[in-house]
């Protein structure tokens, strides 16, 4: 399937005009996909009214400013990526209905946020859920993985505060435009998340957060994601839409439980009785997606063994962690060669803690290069969390 770029500057502006309709996006983006141009599209609605978009699309026209678009995005740092765009994430270009034109504060990375896991739930959670909202980001952000949330109160805000805490990255997707903060008192989080991750939104500079928008963004927090994690929501919760979403983009859906006498655990209860999965810790979540994670990343060969160096992942760690991980590995041999095999772990079965003092790592780095290890099978985990060498 052949996906047609925007090949000229009119083109562009046309794709802006097209993803500002209310309307007709699905079909758009599958037009898009199969080699139409911008500007074919258009002149389609203009004189077939294709979709019944031609009143519509002459309204937009009439008031479309795009010169003081370009302004405002320039001002305030936000970049704007295509359907077709190389740089347009893979995964939410898998989805029945990609954004057509996406608003992006921050950085996208093509490599790092192939992996990454949903995080959602209610906007009136308890502090169990917000406890574990928290745990779950961070122990999910040092295996790797970028964490998705929409920004909500509640568990939303919770999920990115928990990568966050980490130095992990996280994606925010918005229900208005990318030049609104909202909510409002969610400014700090906002800029950090913008400084280690990104905001993007569908929406046009200037959108308000209205309350259609919300249940519509969902499908790109599903979309650029392996998987969806529900942390606490009600029977009507806007979270179970995004299950719905992930469930129909073929993403694995997890729900955590919850106090049997809580409104907000009827909506994942719920789920797992629907066949959800159980979410009970984050090596269950990892266990699950990290295959599909590094398929798509492939990034590592079977019995490639080196430790990651500082310099290996830079937005996983902040940089006081970065500098003391050199420190560190320096001060255990500062001219040992990196290993490139798993001789030195010999036939025995180690833990995590005398894994870190054996390579002097950080267990954030740790992490990370044991999940690549037992993912391409060099390395198996034990019944009581020791790894060895698999021999084959």
């Amino acid at each position: 399937m052949t996906l047609s770029n925007p090949s000229t500057f009119q083109d562009f502006l046309i794709l802006m005009l097209l993803n500002r309709l209310a309307a007709g996006k699905a079909p758009i983006g599958e037009a898009l996909k199969n080699g139409q141009s911008p500007r074919e599209i258009a002149e389609k609605i203009r004189v077939q009214n294709w979709l019944g978009l031609a009143k519509a699309l002459k309204a937009l026209e009439k008031d479309f400013e795009p010169e003081r678009e370009f302004d405002e995005c320039a001002r305030l740092g936000i970049s704007l990526l295509f359907l077709g765009q190389p740089d347009y994430p893979a995964l939410l270009r898998e989805i029945p209905d990609p954004p057509l034109l996406m608003y992006v504060k921050g950085r996208l990375l093509r490599g790092d946020d192939a992996a990454a896991l949903a995080i959602v739930g209610s906007r009136h959670a308890t502090e169990y859920g917000l406890y574990h909202a928290r745990k779950f980001a961070r122990e999910i952000s040092a295996h790797g993985f970028t964490v998705v949330s929409g920004l909500a109160r509640g568990i939303d805000q919770a999920a990115h505060e928990g990568a966050l805490e980490t130095g992990g990255r996280t994606l925010a997707v918005l229900g208005c435009g990318a030049d609104q903060v909202y909510p409002a008192e969610s400014r700090r989080l906002f800029d950090r998340i913008a400084d280690q991750g990104a905001l993007i939104s569908e929406y046009a500079l200037g959108a308000k957060p209205l309350a259609h928008h919300f249940p519509r963004r969902n499908r790109i927090i599903s979309g650029l994601s392996l998987g969806v994690l529900v942390i606490e929501a009600h029977l009507q919760s806007g979270s179970l839409i995004t299950a719905r979403e992930a469930l129909d983009q073929g993403r694995e859906v997890f729900a955590m439980p919850g106090r049997i006498d809580q409104p907000t655990s009827q909506g994942t209860h719920e789920m797992l009785r629907q066949g959800a999965c159980l979410a009970d810790s984050s090596w269950t979540l990892v266990e699950c997606l990290g295959r599909e994670a590094q398929r798509r990343l492939n990034c590592i060969q079977p019995h490639e063994a080196a430790l990651p160096d500082s310099t290996s992942a830079p937005e996983r760690l902040p940089r006081a962690d970065r500098e003391n991980s050199d420190a560190d590995a320096q001060a255990v041999n500062p001219e040992a060669p990196i290993r490139q095999d798993l001789s030195f772990l010999g036939d025995q079965a180690w833990s995590c803690e005398e894994l870190q003092k054996k390579t002097g790592r950080s267990l954030q780095d740790l992490f990370s290069w044991l999940l690549r290890m037992e993912l391409t099978g060099a390395l198996r985990k034990t019944p009581d969390g020791r790894y060895s060498v698999n021999v084959r």
